[in-house]
């Protein structure tokens, strides 16, 4: 019997441990996934204003941790870590993948006006730079952060951070595409009408779906 193949997640908060989970379970079937988490790594980013050698150092001993247990895949979770998983990249042999590029791909794919929300601005950054490297320049990319609902994530009011999302992205969806730059940020689409969901990009269900070609699915 050949051994199950090993999907290792590196989380930045708990939010995310379980809804990417009833994700895998669903789009990758028969993989085993395990969860690493460092809570204290986003709001340091955030109340410094960038990475600090601290920050980095931390986050790559959660990437070895991560790889020390030999997963065939590492994926991160949280797009404010991005730049430091492409760094880590030439330290590891284990693949390290973002949860946002396959997002950013599709995002890069379609015409027409855009623009990528976040709650934090440790996130914005990174994502809007992976976003143009996508693009190539090929088009100016707007940005919204929306201020507060990052404390409602950090006090578990989490009910209160999707309804204050859920409030701004209409106005957001006056671009023709709309990017989410958090994974945590997904479900917030389903409180808007049904008929805007097609101009909002998440990175969870594609970040996910991608890793199938990769696991044989």
């Amino acid at each position: 019997m050949n051994p199950a193949k090993r999907l290792a997640i590196l989380h930045t908060t708990p939010v995310t441990i379980q809804s990417m989970a009833s994700i895998c379970a669903r789009l990758l079937p028969g993989v085993r996934v395990s969860n690493y988490l460092d809570d204290s790594i986003l709001p340091q980013i955030n109340a410094e204003g960038g990475i600090s050698p601290s920050v980095r150092y931390r986050f790559q001993s959660l990437i070895g941790v991560a790889a020390a247990s030999k997963p065939d895949v590492i994926l991160s979770a949280c797009s404010s870590v991005g730049g430091m998983l492409e760094e880590a990249r030439a330290l590891f042999s284990v693949p390290l993948v973002r949860i946002d590029e396959p997002m950013a791909r599709e995002a890069a794919k379609r015409s027409g006006s855009l623009i990528v929300c976040a709650t934090v601005q440790s996130t914005l950054g990174p994502t809007l730079d992976l976003i143009h490297r996508s693009l190539d320049g090929s088009r100016p990319v707007e940005a919204m952060l929306i201020e507060g609902a990052g404390q409602l994530l950090s006090s578990g009011d989490r009910e209160g951070y999707l309804q204050l999302i859920a409030s701004r992205l209409g106005e957001a969806a006056k671009y023709d595409t709309v990017v989410l730059a958090q994974a945590s940020m997904a479900e917030a689409v389903q409180r808007i009408p049904e008929a805007l969901h097609d101009r909002f990009l998440t990175s969870p269900e594609s970040g996910i779906g991608a890793l199938r070609e990769r696991f044989g699915l």
